[in-house]
């Protein structure tokens, strides 16, 4: 959805997104840039963020800047440290931080922002299909 909606918004100019671009740049071009949402509202998202990626290292934070990182959520400081373990991620964790997810994605929704574009195609709609003999 970030990437259609943003290419709908730069067509126009040329500056397309190729489907290479980090996640941080996708939220930082969609949510504050886009949208100009407050940074209080995403910073559900770059905890997900740092989450995701440490999943997707088997639990070890690897951040690209190889900084330790706090991140503050509902009232509560979580850090990550460089090459260390996360161990603070419980289901009710989980449950709460998507359920803030849940709520930003209903803001951006509902921003004048989006729903004032008409209609989101489906790139893959546009290709015509060629068959092989």
């Amino acid at each position: 959805m970030v990437r259609t909606i943003g290419n709908i918004k730069n067509s126009k100019n040329g500056n397309m997104l190729e489907g290479a671009e980090s996640f941080y740049l996708i939220r930082k071009g969609f949510f504050e840039t886009f949208l100009t949402l407050n940074t209080s509202l995403t910073d559900c998202v770059k905890l997900y963020q740092a989450i995701r990626n440490t999943i997707h290292n088997s639990g070890i934070y690897f951040p690209e800047d190889k900084q330790d990182k706090t991140f503050t959520f509902q009232g509560n400081s979580y850090e990550f440290k460089n090459g260390c373990p996360v161990d603070f991620i419980t289901w009710t964790f989980l449950k709460d931080l998507t359920i803030e997810l849940i709520k930003l994605v209903g803001v951006a929704l509902s921003h004048s922002a989006i729903i004032s574009i008409n209609e989101i195609k489906d790139p893959a709609a546009e290709i015509e299909w060629v068959e092989q003999p």
